[in-house]
């Protein structure tokens, strides 16, 4: 069961793409391959997939059209061509690697899927492919950029279709951690020991819980929302959310460490009904959600939709620091990572068209609004 692949014209030539909108099952073309492994990624948005057709052995990570299709080389069943085969690549076949970009150039025998595992990412937009306890192919986060798409153990030298397993230490690191951290939620959830600690410091912050939301059903990741009720009004906060770390930091700022974990607060007036606190409530839950629903990232200074058909339709995003908040609501630390608490401050369209044009930030605008007095 091979999956659709199209020419194009590339600075490397012509190169094969998957098509994404295959999504689904409905990939494959070949129906004499083998599956030799499936798994669903713990979000529950991405299949990773291993592969073999008789010629070539692939890992196939594909999400939604945000995320498309993925795939690297991991093994020739054939002896090693000279050069990529074109013909084969028109008819939709995934490239038999040339013998140029290989360690050994003679066929090797297809795995046997029990021998085969997946390691996943612990932002769950990666994979790491293993035969026993040997790292076979990774496709890590950034994979997708700039032509590339995955590394090989059997890779010798750069191609179009994969790259060599890097030789210091960093990708292995970023593997291990990841299994323990899977291992973590599998065998004891951080989320049953962080939520009543989150909780207490919530309320020595907010005042006493109103009213608690289980924001995520019965799906992973166990996530919720709190509101709080004092003198200043009510205090809606996530729970949990900042156990996950946030996919696509890591893309965009130099220490992800300071920026893939958050947690969400927003404000609500004294006498608010009940109706408008379940509408603020479900926004809330959604955008807590957006990271690993969009790959994408919340941060300082970003801005998001909120309330449509409202005066407040656009929502910007600042962190308790930059809006000059009181220390004692910082939240500790989650292994070695700062976890952000990001204010989410409704806004008119003229004050997000100041923000997006770069004329305000969101923490000033917090400031003069006396949001979190």
């Amino acid at each position: 069961m091979s999956r659709s692949i199209a020419i194009v014209s590339t600075p490397f030539g012509e190169l094969w793409l998957l098509d994404s909108s295959s999504f689904e099952n409905e990939c494959y073309v070949n129906q004499t391959a083998e599956i030799l492994l499936h798994a669903v990624s713990p979000f529950e948005n991405l299949e990773a997939v291993v592969e073999a057709d008789g010629r070539t052995v692939y890992l196939y990570l594909s999400g939604g059209p945000e995320f498309g299709t993925r795939a690297v080389w991991v093994r020739n069943l054939v002896p090693a061509p000279l050069v990529f085969n074109e013909d084969d690549m028109r008819q939709g076949l995934a490239p038999v690697l040339p013998r140029v970009h290989l360690s050994n150039p003679a066929p090797q025998p297809t795995p046997a899927a029990e021998q085969l595992s997946i390691v996943w990412f612990a932002e769950g937009n990666g994979v790491a492919l293993f035969e026993g306890e040997e790292l076979l192919a990774v496709i890590p986060p950034w994979s997708g950029l700039s032509g590339f798409h995955g590394y090989a153990r059997d890779c010798a030298a750069v191609n179009e279709v994969c790259w060599p397993l890097p030789g210091e230490p960093h990708l292995r690191e970023r593997i291990e951690f990841s299994r323990r951290y899977w291992q973590e939620w599998n065998q004891d959830s951080p989320f049953r020991r962080w939520q009543p600690q989150l909780l207490a410091h919530y309320e020595r912050a907010f005042g006493p819980l109103k009213t608690y939301f289980n924001i995520n059903g019965e799906h992973f990741p166990p996530r919720g929302l709190g509101v709080f009720s004092s003198d200043r009004g009510l205090t809606l906060a996530t729970v949990g959310m900042s156990l996950c770390l946030q996919p696509m930091a890591e893309m965009c700022v130099e220490t992800p460490g300071a920026f893939r974990r958050v947690e969400l607060l927003t404000r609500l007036e004294s006498g608010v009904e009940g109706r408008q606190i379940e509408m603020v409530a479900r926004r809330m839950s959604s955008l807590a959600g957006l990271p690993w629903r969009e790959w994408t990232w919340l941060g300082d200074n970003h801005t998001c939709g909120w309330l449509a058909n409202e005066k407040v339709p656009y929502a910007g995003l600042c962190s308790l620091a930059s809006c000059g908040a009181n220390p004692a609501w910082m939240l500790p630390d989650i292994d070695g990572d700062r976890v952000e608490v990001l204010v989410v401050f409704p806004m008119t369209e003229q004050k997000f068209q100041e923000v997006h044009s770069g004329r305000s930030r969101v923490a000033d605008l917090v400031k003069q609004a006396n949001f979190l007095a």
